[in-house]
């Protein structure tokens, strides 16, 4: 190859060298203005976000300025409020709960005369228990001997009487505890909650008292007949079979008084002699006769004293329907509206009272009671009432 070839290749990738060079300067400034638009479009978002930025917190400094102010003024209006009082009430204590108060006066009242009750119908009861078994082992002697005679076991024959109250007393005795929870129970529970909101009373079975009732009721009317029955058949079968011989007769206290004796008439000596003669009857006669007469006094008495109760307190004492406290509180136009109402046709009679409730405790038995004293002044005496909760 001639030198002048080799000029002309060297000037040709010279010249290919030349445009590849320009090519990338030309791609280099194209680079370099995109990334100066970058560059500017970046200096102008910073400078809308340093703007956005001093605008915020601008704001928050207000916000953070008017909470401070706030948080002043609630510590003012703080500290202008006075130190609450705290008061811990029972349902006996707490005002307006007259009705806890007399459904507990109630049920203590009904519990005290449920002790004397109960005892009393069972005395009653087991005295004509005790007295029909007896007359009915009586009854049966001429029986008994027969079943003697005829090769029954004083067991056997025994097993006859006892039974029969065992079977009365039990059936007695489950027939009054199921009438007793489902019918009397309920029956006095909706009578002392009738008049209250506390509604109606949640009633349990009591085993033990049940077993108990059972127990007495057993004992009555089982352990006479055993008792009768075993005295009867001690004697031999041809005793048994002839009537009872009568009680041998003696002289009563009554006939050794000459002087009362001879002027009783024949009706009367006969009625001393059977008195004096059948003790046992006698005595329990009295005391069943006594016993029935004494609750029935007792049920009539407190039907009178609680009766007269209502009619004295909202008839003598209370004249009033209702007592309406004034706030003090109150704005003026709730005033007025109130004395608008009281003017108006729905109140048939208003008077304005002087108003004072005195309130103390007092401690009795290791218990603190709360005692309240309502004081209602007025020129009007027949509205003067003296209220004591």
């Amino acid at each position: 190859m001639t030198e002048y070839e080799n000029g002309y290749a060297a000037y040709q990738n010279g010249v290919a060298n030349y445009e590849w060079g320009v090519q990338q300067l030309q791609s280099s400034s194209l680079t370099l203005n995109q990334e100066k638009l970058r560059l500017n479009q970046a200096d102008e978002a910073l400078s809308k976000a340093s703007q956005e930025f001093s605008t915020q917190k601008s704001q928050v400094e207000k916000e953070i300025t008017a909470a401070q102010s706030e948080i002043e003024d609630a510590k003012t209006e703080l500290s202008k409020i006075e130190e609450s009082s705290y008061q811990v009430y029972t349902r006996s204590t707490l005002p307006g709960s007259d009705g806890y108060v007399t459904y507990q006066n109630a049920t203590k009242s009904i519990s005290a005369v449920g002790n004397v009750i109960p005892v009393v119908l069972y005395l009653v009861a087991a005295l004509v228990t005790v007295t029909t078994m007896a007359r009915f082992v009586d009854k049966e002697r001429t029986q008994s001997g027969l079943f003697k005679a005829l090769g029954y076991t004083n067991k056997q024959i025994m097993a006859k009487f006892v039974l029969y109250g065992l079977g009365a007393g039990l059936a007695g005795a489950i027939v009054g505890i199921i009438l007793g929870n489902t019918v009397l129970s309920p029956l006095i529970s909706s009578i002392i909650t009738e008049t209250t909101v506390i509604g109606a009373s949640t009633l349990y079975f009591y085993p033990m008292w049940t077993s108990l009732a059972i127990g007495l009721t057993l004992l009555s009317a089982v352990l006479p007949a055993y008792l009768v029955a075993q005295r009867e058949l001690f004697e031999k079968p041809a005793s048994l079979l002839l009537p009872k011989p009568p009680v041998s007769g003696s002289k009563i206290l009554l006939e050794r008084w000459r002087f009362v004796w001879s002027r009783l008439s024949f009706t009367h000596k006969v009625t001393a002699r059977n008195i004096f003669r059948y003790k046992l009857r006698m005595l329990m006669t009295i005391f069943g006769v006594a016993g029935t007469v004494a609750l029935l006094f007792g049920g009539l008495g407190i039907r009178s004293s609680i009766s007269g109760v209502v009619d004295r307190q909202f008839g003598d004492l209370i004249h009033y329907d209702m007592l309406v406290v004034e706030n003090s509180k109150a704005s003026e136009e709730e005033l007025d509206g109130l004395s608008d109402f009281l003017q108006s046709d729905q109140v048939r009679q208003s008077l304005p009272v002087a108003f004072e409730q005195i309130t103390e405790k007092i401690t009795s038995n290791d218990q603190e009671k709360t005692a309240s004293i309502r004081l209602y002044i007025t020129d009007r005496p027949e509205y003067g009432t003296f209220d004591r909760a």
